[in-house]
């Protein structure tokens, strides 16, 4: 019986070491459905993801943290305070790096580095401090717990910073997670005695751009270069929006790193002051007046509120109906393309927008602006240069697209090679700047020297930038210009030819004229005409057939020279 009895036993503890060595198992490798473990730890997703943070450096730094972690969880992007399942596991530590800026108002930010700083970093309502003082350029904090800091900072000749620092679960700050440390990111920037930034909150205030998360837009997409400030020394009047800023009382700078909208939280840019206090100073956003507020003598900060009206009433927006040539049926699924010049501003929603079953589309929120326009579909092309006002309702009506059999275009050079290139498009308006005309950005690219173009619906030009592989950086060699005319369609396909640009030197000087052009066989005004010192003008140009154009002051024409550019710069006087 005894026997029996040790036996059951030991088949029980068998049993039980089976079921925790699984336990074990499952708990290192993961469920099957591959969802995370209990004990891992993971970011929320607290703020949807921006294209760019306000802080580059802060960038810089993550990815070095990235680096030194060799692990990052999906949703650190932006941030989101980690959150920790139930596990009898020990706490992770937690770290803070904050990265410290002085603002420089010709560089946005002193990058640098090092400053001269004395730090303290406690738990909210305690007394409890951590101490940091140095020569430093990142505040590094360790042994931290999950709860709301205070930061303060000082530094000499740079106003004071508190800022209170929310390590708990809820803390949107950027975080690094590794197996056991949660290591927080955060800037702080701080202003010359001499300095005064400027801060944009939201009627219920929160930082301003608070307003792009509400909308649903990029906040990139939406603040970057829209804000401008104007100063008098006196108190404005209905008449002070239309005069320009006084630079003697102040001088307002905004952010100078690329396609960023902030310098710090809800800051959006500085006020160098020069002149005496108060004084005054105005708030733009997107081209019109907001308010006016005062800038008193000791006052820190200047403080301004942005409307949600404000950020709306600037969007435009636009529609259209894609129909096919022969009857005038709707063409659903026609892939619509609204590029702005400026990269900031291109919106994701707008570069593959399709027409629905009745071939209608409305595209909305535009900012103001200039744009590239096409529409595609039946391999024909639509293309048009767009310029949106603020608040704009603009009705394009029917667009046709007759199907076609499209274009084919071969990139070489003067030897007949094939090359890599860009293939720029534009409408055809004769007397028009060519440069002006073609989109800002290039994207239609080919590494093979070959590309297959929908055949444009209007009167279109062509042109070829070389690039030079594999980065794809254009090398200044370029074609001339090229007509495609869908009446009378190319049969073969267009070869267009990269050459370097040569200097033409005009003297004109014995003419009495008011403005110079040179125009190419299809009457488009080419190259950018620059003055020399002894009078004459220079324009760099492709080998081809051009004629100088003269104007009186009035704009009428006085006179056309022609003259052909072959292999080698050119010099030409005009008699």
């Amino acid at each position: 019986m005894a026997t029996s009895n040790r036996r059951a036993a030991s088949v029980l503890a068998a049993l039980v070491l089976a079921a925790l060595a699984g336990a074990l198992l499952w708990f290192l490798e993961g469920p099957a459905d591959g969802t995370e473990r209990a004990a891992l730890l993971r970011t929320t997703d607290a703020e949807p993801a921006h294209d760019a943070p306000g802080d580059p450096e802060l960038a810089g730094l993550r990815d070095a943290e990235t680096e030194r972690t060799g692990r990052r969880t999906e949703a650190t992007e932006r941030g989101g305070a980690p959150e920790r399942a139930a596990s009898a596991d020990p706490a992770p530590s937690i770290e803070l790096a904050v990265r410290v800026v002085a603002v420089d108002p010709t560089t946005g930010t002193d990058e640098a580095g090092r400053l001269d700083l004395r730090a303290t970093l406690a738990p909210t309502g305690t007394g409890e401090a951590m101490r940091l003082a140095g020569n430093l350029d990142v505040l590094e904090f360790d042994g931290l717990r999950p709860l709301v800091y205070e930061l303060r900072v000082a530094g000499d000749g740079l106003r004071p910073v508190v800022r209170e620092i929310d390590l708990t679960a809820g803390s949107t700050l950027p975080c690094v997670v590794s197996e056991d440390t949660l290591r927080y990111t955060a800037s702080v920037a701080m202003w010359r005695e001499d300095l005064v930034p400027v801060v944009v909150r939201t009627s219920d205030g929160r930082p301003f751009d608070a307003y792009a998360d509400d909308l649903g837009v990029p906040r990139q997409n939406l603040f970057v270069g829209v804000f401008d400030v104007v100063v008098r020394a006196l108190p404005p009047d209905d008449d002070s929006w239309d005069e320009p800023s006084d630079d003697t009382v102040a001088i307002y700078t905004g952010p100078r790193v690329y396609k960023t909208w902030t310098v710090d939280t809800a800051t959006i840019g500085t006020l160098e002051v020069r002149g005496k206090r108060p004084l005054w100073a105005g708030l733009r956003a997107f081209g019109e007046p907001v308010e006016w507020r005062v800038l008193a003598v000791g006052q820190e900060r200047l403080e301004f509120t942005l409307g949600l009206d404000d950020v709306t009433s600037a969007f435009a927006t636009l529609s259209l109906r894609v129909v096919d040539g022969p009857n005038g049926s709707p063409v659903p699924g026609a892939r619509v393309v609204l590029k702005a010049d400026s990269s900031a501003m291109r919106r994701e929603e707008h570069t593959d927008a399709r027409t629905d079953l009745e071939g209608r589309l409305e595209l909305t929120r535009i900012l103001p602006g200039e744009f590239e326009f096409t529409v595609e579909a039946n391999d024909a092309l639509h293309s048009d240069h767009l310029v949106l006002e603020r608040g704009e309702h603009r009705d394009l009506g029917d667009i046709v697209l007759a199907p076609s059999l499209g274009i084919d275009v071969v990139f070489v050079d003067e030897e007949g090679g094939r090359v890599s290139g860009y293939l720029e498009v534009a409408p055809y308006r004769p007397g028009e700047e060519a440069d002006v005309l073609y989109p800002d950005n290039l994207h239609r690219h080919s590494s093979e020297g070959e590309y297959h173009l929908p055949l444009p619906t209007e009167p279109s030009i062509l042109r070829l930038r070389e690039s030079r592989p594999p980065q794809g950086f254009p090398t200044g060699r370029r074609s001339v210009n090229v007509l495609v005319d869908p009446a009378a369609p190319p049969l073969r396909p267009i070869e267009l030819v990269a050459r370097s640009e040569l200097a033409v030197t005009v003297d004109a000087r014995a003419h009495d004229h008011a403005r110079l052009e040179v125009r190419d066989p299809l009457d488009l005004v080419v190259g950018r005409v620059r003055e020399l010192e002894d009078g004459r003008v220079r324009v760099d140009l492709p080998s081809g057939s051009y004629e100088v154009v003269l104007f009186d002051a009035d704009g009428a024409e006085l006179g056309r020279t022609a003259f052909e550019l072959g292999a080698e710069p050119f010099e030409l006087t005009v008699l």
